[in-house]
C-alpha cells in the first residue's frame, strides 16, 4: 500500500480470489492512507480478453503464494514488465 501513497496516479489490478480477502485487503488500504479506491478487482479473464487487458498496466507482479504460469508469459507477450 506503500507504493500507492507514492505513486498517486497508481492503482492496483488483482484477481478477486478468494473472496473473503477483499474485505480485509480494502480494510488494509484504508488504513494505510485511503488507497481502497484505488484498488481494481475482477474475476478471471480467458486467453483473448488477457491480452487485450494485459496492454492496459504499466507492470506485472508476480507472488510466490498464487504463481502467475501462463499469465506472466501474456504479460511478456504484451510487452509488460513483471516484477517476481
Amino acid at each position: 500500500m506503500r507504493l500507492l501513497r507514492r505513486f498517486p496516479q497508481a492503482s492496483l489490478w488483482l484477481v478477486a480470489f478468494p473472496r473473503q480477502a477483499l474485505p480485509r485487503l480494502h480494510h488494509a488500504a484504508a488504513a494505510a492512507g485511503g488507497a481502497s479506491n484505488r484498488i481494481i478487482m475482477s474475476s478471471m479473464a480467458g486467453e483473448e480478453d488477457f491480452l487485450d487487458m494485459s496492454t492496459a498496466v504499466d507492470l506485472f507482479v508476480d507472488t510466490p503464494l498464487c504463481g502467475a504460469h501462463t499469465t506472466a508469459s501474456y504479460a511478456l507477450w504484451s510487452g509488460t514488465p513483471i516484477i517476481t
